[in-house]
């Protein structure tokens, strides 16, 4: 490495920039000497490798021993302002400065604690240094094991670390604390854009709901055939069916709180559909032979993933009456976690395959072409219309259900059609434009994560900030050290 290094640079394993490397480099007790069943709510805190990130610290889900466990456990000691480095997992060789809020504890084996002769040595240089690429590209040619790759603790010990002259080290840390804080604020910011475009997503969803979405096109298109017109010709339908079902109209009183225009209506939403029948009430299996069947995990919020299913053996039985078709609509009757339950979404680019959906789904189809399920999808993933849904769900086994009749009992906004058309058109070019905000944050994500390794390898090979050559080199350093004692 020396010959690449710049002028007045040196190499030094990360052991020559200790004191006593023996009792400067320790690694945390074998596992047989510190369990987890010994963990305790409050006391010492121990540092595992889940605190361990890039240059920070994650002072979350954090562990503690016993002080007297921790008197046992002395020789594996850390202190506020130690570096800790993981020798375990993917990535190894992730490296930290331990925080003042914890000024003592212990680490566990798979940590290296080190402590930098802070006298000769800037503490927060050789920081970024284990984390440069160079450093981290030394680890990763010591890594043993496959399935749990690990560095021994002789290899931290004989890390070769690029070696600045002190001056220059002091100028790198500045340089890089300012950089660094920078990319950092990005990230942050960057962390942020998800909850926004989520609230982004349901506001839509909201403003549609509630005709909000479509003020001005109502203005323009007053003309339109109204929603209480729309009932009459969908009774009209009806009519030709002994069996016929009446739309139930909800009276102003029982009618939600939500604001909507006049020239809807409040319909019970299961007076208007033509059929709700949930799956098939057998276990399928998880590979073929068999008809393929929907899992519950294939039904999400305004989607039906076509691709996530199983098998049902002697599946013809149950084909065609549980089968989907293109324009169902798919309820979540169980979920474990209330977000997913009573999620709809509609079948779509199904064609003419054959898929059976499972009992802890439900399938709605219309049986007039008065309603666009599209727009019903929209309606039911509304965050208040799902807050209704959820609110009559009963839990059992561990899991959350709602019934049939939980979804055919919930109020339903009806809109004209030319207007439920309008309303998805609009929320479908919305949503395409949040996706492809999603696109452009993942790609500035990889960017900025981009930023601090190429900072870093900038850093030490010596390109961040400018050499002076009146700097004393990093090889007189180094011999002054090896002549003189440590406390000199």
């Amino acid at each position: 490495m020396s010959d690449e290094l710049p002028k007045g640079w040196a190499t030094a394993a990360l052991s020559q920039l200790t004191e006593n490397p023996k009792q400067d480099i320790i690694s945390g007790p074998f596992g047989s000497n510190l369990k987890s069943d010994e963990y305790v709510s409050e006391g010492v805190p121990i540092i595992r490798l889940q605190n361990v990130d890039r240059n920070k610290f994650l002072e979350k889900n954090m562990r503690f021993i016993t002080p007297q466990k921790a008197r046992e456990l002395s020789a594996h000691n850390f202190r506020a302002g130690d570096v800790v480095i993981s020798k375990l997992g993917d990535p190894l060789g992730k490296a930290c400065a331990i925080p003042e809020s914890l000024p003592h504890g212990i680490v566990v084996a798979d940590v290296v604690r080190v402590r930098i002769d802070e006298n000769r040595f800037s503490k927060s240089y050789t920081l970024f240094a284990i984390n440069s690429p160079a450093v981290a590209n030394q680890i990763n040619s010591e890594m043993m094991g496959s399935t749990r790759p690990r560095v021994n603790l002789n290899n931290i010990r004989d890390l070769q670390i690029p070696l600045a002259p002190l001056a220059e080290q002091r100028r790198i840390v500045a340089k890089l604390e300012k950089l660094l804080g920078q990319v950092d604020a990005c990230q942050q910011r960057l962390e942020k854009m998800p909850t926004l475009l989520k609230r982004f997503r349901q506001s839509i969803l909201a403003a549609a709901c509630s005709g909000r979405l479509t003020a001005d096109w109502r203005e323009e298109n007053s003309d339109v055939e109204s929603a209480r017109s729309l009932i009459e010709r969908i009774v009209e339908v009806r009519k030709k069916s002994p069996k016929a079902q009446e739309v139930e109209l909800i009276p102003e009183g029982e009618s939600p709180d939500d604001i909507v225009p006049t020239s809807w209506e409040w319909v019970r939403f299961g007076s208007v559909i033509g059929e709700l029948r949930n799956g098939v009430p057998l276990r399928p299996n998880i590979e073929p032979p068999g008809v393929p069947i929907l899992r519950i995990s294939a039904a999400r919020p305004g989607a039906v993933n076509l691709d996530d299913f199983r098998f049902m053996p002697d599946g013809e039985q149950f084909v065609p009456q549980f089968t989907l078709r293109d324009n169902d609509v798919i309820f979540t009757r169980y979920n474990g976690t209330i977000e997913f339950l009573g999620t709809c979404g509609m079948v779509r680019g199904l064609g003419k395959k054959t898929l059976l959906y499972p009992d802890k789904l439900m399938r709605v189809r219309f049986d007039h072409g008065s309603i666009l399920p599209a727009y019903a999808e929209v309606f039911f993933q509304a965050p208040h219309v799902h807050e209704r849904v959820v609110a009559r769900s009963k839990s059992s086994a561990g899991q959350n259900g709602i019934s049939g009749s939980d979804i055919k009992g919930q109020p339903f906004a009806l809109p004209p059609l030319a207007e439920q058309q309008e309303i998805v058109r609009r929320v479908a070019g919305l949503f395409a434009l949040a996706d492809q905000l999603e696109q452009r944050l993942a790609q500035a994500r990889k960017q900025v994560d981009k930023l601090t390794p190429s900072l870093l390898a900038r850093a030490f090979a010596g390109q961040l900030v400018p050499q002076n050559p009146t700097d004393e080199p990093a090889e007189k350093l180094l011999e002054r050290i090896t002549k003189q004692p440590s406390d000199s």
